[in-house]
């Protein structure tokens, strides 16, 4: 039987027996039952790839926003008479 794990990020410092993590801190590795009480109170939510990798220390890769093509742009509007 294999256990579960999430990554989470703590919402607000958190001090539990001999654990403490600051505010926006990344847990690598919860249990998924504690994530779902912790989760159920406000503690923690479920952290995202990239803040997984930035914790892990891995390389993160920036994407270059979108560039709207000038034929979605909204047309500038008249007031109508």
């Amino acid at each position: 039987m294999t256990i579960s794990k999430k990554h989470a990020v703590a919402l607000q410092q958190i001090t539990h027996g001999d654990d403490a993590f600051a505010q926006s801190a990344v847990i690598i590795g919860m249990h998924a039952g504690q994530f779902g009480d912790w989760e159920m109170a406000g503690l923690v939510r479920e952290a995202t790839a990239t803040e997984v990798a930035a914790a892990k220390g891995e390389k993160t890769v920036a994407r270059k926003p979108r560039k709207r093509s000038p034929s979605k742009t909204p047309a500038a509007q008249t007031p109508s008479v």
